[in-house]
Protein backbone atom coordinates (compact mmCIF):
# COMPACT_ATOMS: atom_id res chain seq x y z
CA UNK A 1 0.00 0.00 0.00
CA UNK A 2 1.55 3.31 -1.02
CA UNK A 3 1.69 6.39 1.25
CA UNK A 4 -1.16 8.21 -0.60
CA UNK A 5 -3.56 5.26 -0.16
CA UNK A 6 -2.51 4.86 3.49
CA UNK A 7 -3.19 8.57 4.20
CA UNK A 8 -6.63 8.29 2.57
CA UNK A 9 -7.46 5.24 4.67
CA UNK A 10 -6.38 7.01 7.89
CA UNK A 11 -8.48 10.08 7.00
CA UNK A 12 -11.50 7.89 6.28
CA UNK A 13 -11.17 6.20 9.65
CA UNK A 14 -10.72 9.58 11.30
CA UNK A 15 -13.91 10.85 9.66
CA UNK A 16 -15.80 7.94 11.15
CA UNK A 17 -14.41 8.55 14.63
CA UNK A 18 -13.57 12.24 14.97
CA UNK A 19 -14.05 13.93 11.60
CA UNK A 20 -11.05 14.70 9.35
CA UNK A 21 -9.87 18.26 8.80
CA UNK A 22 -12.91 19.69 10.67
CA UNK A 23 -13.14 21.29 14.09
CA UNK A 24 -15.10 19.41 16.73
CA UNK A 25 -18.49 20.95 17.40
CA UNK A 26 -19.79 21.36 20.92
CA UNK A 27 -23.27 22.49 19.94
CA UNK A 28 -26.23 20.60 21.43
CA UNK A 29 -26.86 17.26 19.72
CA UNK A 30 -30.42 18.33 18.95
CA UNK A 31 -32.24 21.62 19.23
CA UNK A 32 -35.93 21.85 18.43
CA UNK A 33 -35.90 25.59 19.11
CA UNK A 34 -38.81 25.27 21.53
CA UNK A 35 -38.51 26.40 25.13
CA UNK A 36 -39.87 23.99 27.73
CA UNK A 37 -42.78 24.94 29.94
CA UNK A 38 -42.02 26.69 33.23
CA UNK A 39 -41.15 25.05 36.52
CA UNK A 40 -43.94 24.88 39.09
CA UNK A 41 -43.37 25.70 42.76
CA UNK A 42 -44.08 23.08 45.39
CA UNK A 43 -42.71 24.77 48.52
CA UNK A 44 -39.79 26.70 50.00
CA UNK A 45 -38.02 25.81 53.24
CA UNK A 46 -36.12 28.50 55.16
CA UNK A 47 -32.70 27.38 56.47
CA UNK A 48 -29.86 29.20 58.29
CA UNK A 49 -28.41 31.52 55.64
CA UNK A 50 -30.05 29.42 52.93
CA UNK A 51 -33.29 28.16 51.45
CA UNK A 52 -34.40 24.92 49.87
CA UNK A 53 -36.76 25.22 46.92
CA UNK A 54 -38.85 22.21 45.98
CA UNK A 55 -40.42 22.27 42.54
CA UNK A 56 -42.20 20.33 39.84
CA UNK A 57 -40.78 19.97 36.34
CA UNK A 58 -42.62 20.17 33.00
CA UNK A 59 -43.31 16.92 31.13
CA UNK A 60 -40.88 17.70 28.34
CA UNK A 61 -38.89 14.69 26.98
CA UNK A 62 -36.11 17.13 26.08
CA UNK A 63 -35.71 18.51 29.62
CA UNK A 64 -32.10 18.50 30.85
CA UNK A 65 -31.94 20.48 34.11
CA UNK A 66 -33.45 23.24 36.24
CA UNK A 67 -31.41 26.26 37.28
CA UNK A 68 -31.86 28.99 39.84
CA UNK A 69 -30.50 32.50 39.23
CA UNK A 70 -30.14 34.81 42.23
CA UNK A 71 -28.01 37.35 44.05
CA UNK A 72 -27.20 37.41 47.75
CA UNK A 73 -25.13 40.61 47.75
CA UNK A 74 -27.59 43.23 46.57
CA UNK A 75 -27.29 42.42 42.88
CA UNK A 76 -23.50 42.78 42.59
CA UNK A 77 -23.07 39.12 41.65
CA UNK A 78 -25.38 36.79 39.75
CA UNK A 79 -25.17 33.22 40.96
CA UNK A 80 -26.47 30.02 39.41
CA UNK A 81 -27.33 26.66 40.96
CA UNK A 82 -28.42 23.70 38.82
CA UNK A 83 -30.40 20.55 39.53
CA UNK A 84 -30.55 17.58 37.18
CA UNK A 85 -33.85 16.49 35.71
CA UNK A 86 -33.98 13.72 38.33
CA UNK A 87 -33.89 16.17 41.24
CA UNK A 88 -36.87 18.05 42.55
CA UNK A 89 -35.14 20.55 44.81
CA UNK A 90 -32.40 23.18 44.86
CA UNK A 91 -30.33 24.44 47.80
CA UNK A 92 -29.59 28.16 47.64
CA UNK A 93 -26.84 29.27 50.05
CA UNK A 94 -24.85 32.33 51.03
CA UNK A 95 -27.51 34.73 52.28
CA UNK A 96 -26.25 37.14 54.92
CA UNK A 97 -29.45 38.86 56.02
CA UNK A 98 -32.83 37.74 57.25
CA UNK A 99 -34.89 39.41 54.53
CA UNK A 100 -36.77 38.54 51.36
CA UNK A 101 -34.73 37.50 48.34
CA UNK A 102 -35.99 36.93 44.79
CA UNK A 103 -34.92 33.79 42.93
CA UNK A 104 -35.74 32.92 39.31
CA UNK A 105 -36.12 29.28 38.28
CA UNK A 106 -35.70 28.14 34.67
CA UNK A 107 -36.32 24.79 33.01
CA UNK A 108 -33.61 24.13 30.39
CA UNK A 109 -33.73 21.51 27.64
CA UNK A 110 -31.00 19.69 25.73
CA UNK A 111 -30.90 22.49 23.16
CA UNK A 112 -30.21 24.98 25.97
CA UNK A 113 -33.63 26.54 25.41
CA UNK A 114 -34.85 28.19 28.60
CA UNK A 115 -38.40 28.41 29.88
CA UNK A 116 -39.98 31.58 31.14
CA UNK A 117 -38.74 32.20 34.67
CA UNK A 118 -40.71 31.30 37.75
CA UNK A 119 -39.95 33.95 40.38
CA UNK A 120 -39.81 32.66 43.94
CA UNK A 121 -39.44 34.67 47.16
CA UNK A 122 -37.47 33.22 50.09
CA UNK A 123 -36.58 34.56 53.53
CA UNK A 124 -33.68 32.61 55.06
CA UNK A 125 -33.06 32.18 58.77
CA UNK A 126 -30.13 33.87 60.49
CA UNK A 127 -26.88 32.91 58.75
CA UNK A 128 -24.52 30.47 60.56
CA UNK A 129 -21.70 33.03 60.53
CA UNK A 130 -23.71 35.32 62.82
CA UNK A 131 -24.95 32.47 64.99
CA UNK A 132 -21.33 31.40 65.52
CA UNK A 133 -20.27 35.00 66.25
CA UNK A 134 -22.91 35.32 68.99
CA UNK A 135 -21.52 32.23 70.74
CA UNK A 136 -17.87 33.37 70.86
CA UNK A 137 -16.34 33.55 74.33
CA UNK A 138 -12.87 34.69 75.38
CA UNK A 139 -11.60 33.89 78.87
CA UNK A 140 -8.33 34.26 80.72
CA UNK A 141 -6.29 31.07 80.63
CA UNK A 142 -2.84 29.93 81.66
CA UNK A 143 -0.24 31.87 79.70
CA UNK A 144 -2.83 33.45 77.43
CA UNK A 145 -6.48 33.43 76.42
CA UNK A 146 -8.91 30.66 75.49
CA UNK A 147 -11.32 31.33 72.60
CA UNK A 148 -14.41 29.12 72.25
CA UNK A 149 -17.44 29.07 69.96
CA UNK A 150 -20.41 26.89 68.99
CA UNK A 151 -21.42 25.99 65.44
CA UNK A 152 -24.59 23.94 65.82
CA UNK A 153 -25.24 24.09 62.06
CA UNK A 154 -21.73 22.67 61.43
CA UNK A 155 -21.43 25.19 58.61
CA UNK A 156 -18.00 25.95 57.12
CA UNK A 157 -16.81 29.19 58.75
CA UNK A 158 -13.53 31.07 59.08
CA UNK A 159 -12.60 32.22 62.60
CA UNK A 160 -9.85 34.84 62.79
CA UNK A 161 -8.13 35.13 66.18
CA UNK A 162 -6.62 38.49 67.17
CA UNK A 163 -4.42 39.51 70.10
CA UNK A 164 -2.23 42.42 71.05
CA UNK A 165 1.45 42.12 70.09
CA UNK A 166 4.45 43.38 72.07
CA UNK A 167 4.10 46.84 70.48
CA UNK A 168 0.46 47.10 71.45
CA UNK A 169 -0.87 46.47 67.94
CA UNK A 170 -3.64 43.99 67.17
CA UNK A 171 -2.37 41.11 65.05
CA UNK A 172 -4.07 38.12 63.45
CA UNK A 173 -2.41 35.26 65.35
CA UNK A 174 -4.39 32.44 63.74
CA UNK A 175 -7.07 31.82 61.11
CA UNK A 176 -9.13 28.66 61.61
CA UNK A 177 -11.19 27.01 58.86
CA UNK A 178 -13.73 24.75 60.53
CA UNK A 179 -17.14 23.13 60.41
CA UNK A 180 -16.86 21.47 63.83
CA UNK A 181 -19.88 21.77 66.12
CA UNK A 182 -17.63 23.14 68.87
CA UNK A 183 -14.45 25.13 68.48
CA UNK A 184 -11.61 26.11 70.80
CA UNK A 185 -8.26 27.83 70.38
CA UNK A 186 -5.65 28.94 72.92
CA UNK A 187 -2.99 31.59 72.58
CA UNK A 188 0.03 30.91 74.79
CA UNK A 189 3.28 32.47 75.91
CA UNK A 190 1.91 35.73 77.35
CA UNK A 191 2.94 37.36 80.61
CA UNK A 192 0.25 37.95 83.24
CA UNK A 193 -0.37 41.50 82.00
CA UNK A 194 -3.60 42.88 80.43
CA UNK A 195 -3.88 42.35 76.66
CA UNK A 196 -6.53 43.23 74.09
CA UNK A 197 -8.10 40.34 72.17
CA UNK A 198 -10.76 39.98 69.50
CA UNK A 199 -12.42 37.57 67.05
CA UNK A 200 -13.86 37.98 63.54
CA UNK A 201 -16.07 35.32 61.92
CA UNK A 202 -16.78 35.09 58.19
CA UNK A 203 -17.92 32.58 55.60
CA UNK A 204 -16.98 31.73 52.01
CA UNK A 205 -19.60 34.16 50.68
CA UNK A 206 -17.85 37.03 52.49
CA UNK A 207 -20.53 37.51 55.11
CA UNK A 208 -18.68 39.05 58.08
CA UNK A 209 -19.51 39.42 61.74
CA UNK A 210 -18.65 42.60 63.61
CA UNK A 211 -15.32 42.47 65.43
CA UNK A 212 -16.04 40.66 68.71
CA UNK A 213 -14.30 42.07 71.79
CA UNK A 214 -14.47 41.40 75.53
CA UNK A 215 -16.14 43.66 78.03
CA UNK A 216 -13.54 46.04 79.41
CA UNK A 217 -11.39 45.56 76.27
CA UNK A 218 -8.62 43.48 77.97
CA UNK A 219 -7.98 40.12 79.64
CA UNK A 220 -5.09 39.19 81.91
CA UNK A 221 -3.48 35.78 81.24
CA UNK A 222 -2.93 33.53 84.24
CA UNK A 223 0.63 32.76 85.31
CA UNK A 224 1.92 29.51 83.77
CA UNK A 225 5.14 27.58 83.98
CA UNK A 226 6.52 24.27 82.79
CA UNK A 227 6.92 21.92 85.73
CA UNK A 228 10.40 20.70 86.62
CA UNK A 229 10.94 17.34 84.90
CA UNK A 230 13.52 16.41 87.54
CA UNK A 231 10.64 15.91 90.00
CA UNK A 232 8.82 13.44 87.73
CA UNK A 233 9.23 9.75 88.39
CA UNK A 234 7.69 6.54 87.03
CA UNK A 235 5.06 4.90 89.21
CA UNK A 236 4.76 1.28 88.06
CA UNK A 237 1.35 -0.07 89.03
CA UNK A 238 0.79 -3.83 88.94
CA UNK A 239 -1.06 -3.79 85.59
CA UNK A 240 1.19 -1.26 83.85
CA UNK A 241 3.40 -2.90 81.20
CA UNK A 242 7.17 -2.75 81.22
CA UNK A 243 8.27 0.46 79.43
CA UNK A 244 11.93 -0.59 79.27
CA UNK A 245 11.74 -2.94 76.27
CA UNK A 246 14.21 -3.04 73.40
CA UNK A 247 16.35 0.13 73.48
CA UNK A 248 13.67 2.05 75.39
CA UNK A 249 13.77 3.26 78.96
CA UNK A 250 10.84 4.62 80.97
CA UNK A 251 12.99 7.39 82.45
CA UNK A 252 13.55 8.72 78.92
CA UNK A 253 9.98 10.03 79.16
CA UNK A 254 11.23 12.89 81.35
CA UNK A 255 14.85 13.47 80.33
CA UNK A 256 14.21 16.53 78.12
CA UNK A 257 15.61 14.81 75.01
CA UNK A 258 13.15 14.05 72.19
CA UNK A 259 15.69 11.71 70.56
CA UNK A 260 15.46 9.12 73.36
CA UNK A 261 12.35 7.03 73.96
CA UNK A 262 10.53 4.45 76.07
CA UNK A 263 9.10 1.18 74.70
CA UNK A 264 6.74 -1.64 75.74
CA UNK A 265 6.95 -5.29 74.73
CA UNK A 266 4.56 -6.54 72.03
CA UNK A 267 1.54 -8.35 73.43
CA UNK A 268 2.12 -7.17 77.00
CA UNK A 269 -1.52 -6.18 77.51
CA UNK A 270 -3.88 -3.80 75.75
CA UNK A 271 -4.85 -1.05 76.18
CA UNK A 272 -1.43 -0.05 77.50
CA UNK A 273 -1.01 2.24 80.51
CA UNK A 274 1.76 4.36 81.96
CA UNK A 275 1.60 6.05 85.37
CA UNK A 276 3.75 8.85 86.76
CA UNK A 277 4.19 11.03 89.82
CA UNK A 278 4.76 14.74 89.06
CA UNK A 279 6.37 15.15 92.48
CA UNK A 280 4.12 18.05 93.52
CA UNK A 281 0.47 19.13 93.59
CA UNK A 282 -0.38 21.18 90.48
CA UNK A 283 -3.18 22.87 88.59
CA UNK A 284 -2.65 21.58 85.04
CA UNK A 285 -3.17 23.89 82.06
CA UNK A 286 -1.83 21.66 79.26
CA UNK A 287 0.67 18.98 78.39
CA UNK A 288 2.81 18.19 75.40
CA UNK A 289 3.81 14.72 74.17
CA UNK A 290 6.51 14.00 71.61
CA UNK A 291 6.46 10.85 69.50
CA UNK A 292 9.49 8.67 68.89
CA UNK A 293 11.28 10.68 66.21
CA UNK A 294 12.77 7.93 64.01
CA UNK A 295 9.37 6.35 63.28
CA UNK A 296 7.37 9.44 62.30
CA UNK A 297 3.60 8.93 62.58
CA UNK A 298 4.13 5.18 62.49
CA UNK A 299 5.09 2.04 64.43
CA UNK A 300 4.19 2.22 68.13
CA UNK A 301 3.79 6.01 68.36
CA UNK A 302 0.64 7.00 70.25
CA UNK A 303 -2.36 7.81 68.07
CA UNK A 304 -5.31 7.80 70.49
CA UNK A 305 -5.18 7.82 74.26
CA UNK A 306 -6.86 9.17 77.39
CA UNK A 307 -5.26 11.10 80.23
CA UNK A 308 -6.32 10.70 83.88
CA UNK A 309 -5.24 12.44 87.06
CA UNK A 310 -5.65 12.24 90.81
CA UNK A 311 -4.42 14.00 93.93
CA UNK A 312 -3.97 11.07 96.33
CA UNK A 313 -1.50 8.23 95.85
CA UNK A 314 -3.09 5.48 93.73
CA UNK A 315 -3.39 1.83 94.83
CA UNK A 316 -0.59 -0.33 93.49
CA UNK A 317 -3.03 -2.93 92.10
CA UNK A 318 -3.75 -0.60 89.15
CA UNK A 319 -7.46 -0.15 89.92
CA UNK A 320 -9.12 2.79 88.14
CA UNK A 321 -11.07 3.76 91.25
CA UNK A 322 -10.36 7.38 92.12
CA UNK A 323 -8.83 8.32 88.77
CA UNK A 324 -10.45 11.37 87.08
CA UNK A 325 -10.48 11.53 83.29
CA UNK A 326 -9.03 14.85 82.14
CA UNK A 327 -9.56 14.49 78.40
CA UNK A 328 -9.38 12.34 75.25
CA UNK A 329 -6.33 12.86 73.05
CA UNK A 330 -5.65 12.15 69.39
CA UNK A 331 -2.29 12.76 67.77
CA UNK A 332 -2.58 14.49 64.41
CA UNK A 333 -0.55 14.63 61.21
CA UNK A 334 -1.11 17.97 59.46
CA UNK A 335 -0.77 16.63 55.89
CA UNK A 336 -2.75 13.43 56.39
CA UNK A 337 -0.23 11.56 54.20
CA UNK A 338 -0.03 7.78 54.76
CA UNK A 339 2.78 5.91 56.49
CA UNK A 340 6.04 7.71 57.22
CA UNK A 341 5.66 10.19 54.35
CA UNK A 342 6.08 13.74 55.70
CA UNK A 343 5.78 17.32 54.54
CA UNK A 344 7.79 20.13 56.11
CA UNK A 345 4.74 20.95 58.21
CA UNK A 346 4.56 17.34 59.44
CA UNK A 347 8.22 17.43 60.46
CA UNK A 348 7.78 20.75 62.31
CA UNK A 349 4.71 19.40 64.12
CA UNK A 350 6.49 16.18 65.11
CA UNK A 351 9.44 18.11 66.56
CA UNK A 352 7.12 20.51 68.41
CA UNK A 353 5.01 17.68 69.84
CA UNK A 354 1.26 17.24 70.18
CA UNK A 355 -0.21 19.71 72.67
CA UNK A 356 -3.46 19.22 74.58
CA UNK A 357 -5.24 21.72 76.85
CA UNK A 358 -6.70 20.62 80.16
CA UNK A 359 -10.13 22.08 81.10
CA UNK A 360 -9.88 25.01 83.51
CA UNK A 361 -12.41 23.36 85.80
CA UNK A 362 -10.26 20.21 86.20
CA UNK A 363 -9.21 19.27 89.74
CA UNK A 364 -5.71 19.69 91.13
CA UNK A 365 -3.57 16.60 90.59
CA UNK A 366 -0.24 15.05 91.45
CA UNK A 367 -0.44 11.66 89.72
CA UNK A 368 -0.98 11.16 85.98
CA UNK A 369 -1.98 8.05 84.05
CA UNK A 370 -2.26 7.53 80.28
CA UNK A 371 -4.42 4.82 78.72
CA UNK A 372 -3.26 4.16 75.14
CA UNK A 373 -5.94 2.69 72.88
CA UNK A 374 -4.37 3.01 69.41
CA UNK A 375 -0.94 3.50 67.85
CA UNK A 376 -0.11 5.02 64.47
CA UNK A 377 1.06 1.61 63.22
CA UNK A 378 -1.79 -0.40 64.74
CA UNK A 379 0.70 -2.27 66.95
CA UNK A 380 0.22 -3.91 70.36
CA UNK A 381 3.37 -2.23 71.66
CA UNK A 382 3.87 1.51 72.07
CA UNK A 383 6.51 4.15 72.64
CA UNK A 384 7.00 7.91 72.85
CA UNK A 385 10.01 10.11 73.45
CA UNK A 386 9.00 12.81 75.91
CA UNK A 387 6.15 14.32 77.92
CA UNK A 388 5.95 17.74 79.62
CA UNK A 389 3.31 19.37 81.83
CA UNK A 390 2.40 23.04 82.33
CA UNK A 391 0.30 25.06 84.74
CA UNK A 392 0.95 26.36 88.25
CA UNK A 393 2.06 24.78 91.49
CA UNK A 394 -0.48 24.49 94.28
CA UNK A 395 1.02 25.35 97.66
Amino acid sequence: MNIRKLSALICSLSLLIFGCGEENSYDPISNDGKAPASVTLVETVALPGAAEIRFGTPSDPDLLYVKAVYSHDGGKTQNEVKASLYDRKLLIQGFGEVKEYKIKLYAVDRGENESKPLEVSVTPLEAPVYRVAKSVKMIEDFGGVRYTWDNEDQAPVIVSIFAQDTLGRMENVETIYTDDAEGMYNIRGYDPDPIRVAVLVRDRWDNFSDTIKVEGETLTPLFEEQFDRKLYKPLNLDNDPDWNAWEGNEKNSFDGDINTFNHTWAGSGWPATITMDLGQTVKLSRFRLWQRQNFPYYHGNLKRYEIFGRLDEPPMDGSWDGWIKLRDCESRKPSGLPGTQETNEDVAHRKAGDEFSIPLEASNVRYIRLKITETWGGTTFCHFSEIAFYGRKVE
